[in-house]
């Protein structure tokens, strides 16, 4: 049985792990609170991100997990736009488009960047929070 969450990274400890490979482990607690736990994510579990190296304190972060392994990881948002910049995967180029597409959006009740289009609802709402943006 799988559980998904949200988790806000609050540092990361190494990328590796002690006899190297292709993780990265880090102490994250859940949105919006919760105990702070350590986590270790391999690389293939990450979705949306272009290296593990790329993830950062301050983070939010869409997990996946079959008990305490972590089976899918997704960014979903992050204080610092750059920082939510290096670490997506550039978007792939797309067909002419109808209108203009979202990459990130600036949420103020969350204080966050978060990734993709926000929710209509019928009007423009954080798809984290679900308060209505400014």
């Amino acid at each position: 049985m799988s559980d998904t969450r949200k988790m806000w990274v609050t540092e990361v400890h190494n990328f590796g792990g002690f006899f190297g490979g292709d993780t990265v482990t880090l102490s994250a607690v859940p949105w919006p609170e919760g105990e702070e736990e350590t986590l270790t994510i391999d690389e293939k579990a990450l979705d949306n991100v272009t290296s593990r190296h790329t993830i950062a304190p301050a983070m939010l972060l869409e997990l996946e997990l079959v008990g305490e392994r972590v089976d899918h990881a997704r960014l979903v948002a992050a204080r610092d736009l750059d920082t939510l910049h290096e670490a997506l995967i550039a978007a792939p180029s797309a067909p002419k488009l109808d209108a203009p597409r979202i990459r990130a959006y600036r949420c103020a009740a969350c204080d966050l960047w978060v990734v993709g289009q926000p929710s209509e609802n019928p009007a423009a709402v954080c798809t984290i929070c679900g308060q209505p943006l400014d």
